[in-house]
């Protein structure tokens, strides 16, 4: 449900599944106060509907009435007291700065997924130990992990996967905090609070992971170059693992996809190699979903024999690295 709130001009608006918790305030004219609960969807459902931008909202003793133009909704209400504890900030623990924040929202969130039927962790572990800032998102076929110096006190939270929108409203300067009840984490912006549970589970080390590993080989190839031609050739692939295959020699990768409902297809790119050459099969769909933000810029795909997945980067820096699994 979601909690209305009128007091000295500001319209307060919190919405919580118990999970997840969202509270918005907004200037507004008012002519009284008051505080109700109305079902969220339904809500949701009048404001999409309305085509003026001016919205009047009447608190009446069972409902509430909504006005825009022509439109008239009347919502069936519950009194404020309903409404569940909203979790309230205590412990502030970092501030992310903006340009990390959209980085965070463009290179970690999109790959965060909730799939109840993978024992695989996920979400987003975000830890401060020893001067750096370490970021890790994980599915059961992605996981990427991001590394920078910072001055933060040492900290350590687990977001789970759910908890991802509430980063995605997180823009500008995000100060972090820790609630009343410490299993919740509490995010603050110039728009908003936003708040998720925590869980206890550790994730692995990724630093340690990449940090491990031996490269056979590396490509160097322009992000859109390689985009395209991956989005070319999965016309082809199956609705079911998406696969294409990526076959690295020493100046040309050759991006294929070959199905027995569908046809084959092949396209070939310029690269450049260092090591030895490669042959990998990978989900079209995950490989995309890495590509489209890096907005052209040269990576780095590195292969190696120790470990499951190929790695990810940008071409001249070592903060971001992600790592696809391989398909058989």
């Amino acid at each position: 449900c979601v909690l209305l709130s009128a007091q000295n001009g500001v319209l307060s608006i919190k919405s919580t599944d118990t999970t997840i918790a969202f509270s918005l305030q907004m200037d507004a004219e008012m002519t009284g106060e008051g505080a109700l609960c109305v079902p969220a969807e339904t809500l949701s459902g009048i404001a999409s509907n309305l085509k003026e931008e001016q919205v009047t909202l009447e608190f009446l003793d069972n409902a509430l009435k909504v006005t825009s133009g022509k439109a008239k909704a009347t919502v069936k209400s519950l009194p404020a007291d309903d409404f569940p504890v909203f979790p309230v900030a205590k412990t502030k623990i970092c501030t992310i700065p903006g340009t990390l924040m959209m980085k965070i929202n463009t290179l970690f969130v999109p790959f965060v997924v909730q799939d109840e039927s993978s024992s695989v962790l996920q979400g987003v572990f975000m830890s401060h130990k020893d001067g750096e800032l370490r970021i890790v998102t994980s599915n059961r076929y992605q996981t990427s992990y991001f590394h920078q110096e910072s001055t933060a006190e040492n900290f350590e939270i687990n977001i789970p996967a759910r908890g991802k929108s509430i980063l995605r409203e997180c823009h500008g300067d995000t100060e972090m905090w820790i609630a009343e009840n410490s299993g919740v984490v509490v995010l603050k912006t110039e728009n908003g609070e936003f708040s998720s549970s925590l869980f206890e589970n550790n994730f692995p080390d990724m630093k340690a992971v990449f940090e491990r590993m031996v490269p056979s080989g590396t490509m160097e190839i322009n992000s859109n170059e390689l985009l395209n031609a991956v989005r070319l050739a999965a016309v082809m692939s199956n609705n079911v693992n998406h696969r294409v295959g990526l076959a690295v020699s020493k100046d040309a990768v050759l991006i294929t996809s070959s199905e027995a409902e569908t046809g084959d297809s092949e396209y070939s790119v310029s690269c450049g190699l260092t090591g030895e050459p490669f042959v990998v099969k990978l989900d079209s769909n995950y490989l995309c979903q890495i590509l489209e933000p890096l907005k052209g810029l040269d990576i780095l795909i590195k292969h190696s024999v120790t470990v499951p997945f190929v790695a990810v980067s940008i071409a001249g820096k070592d903060d971001f690295v992600h790592g696809v699994g391989l398909l058989g």
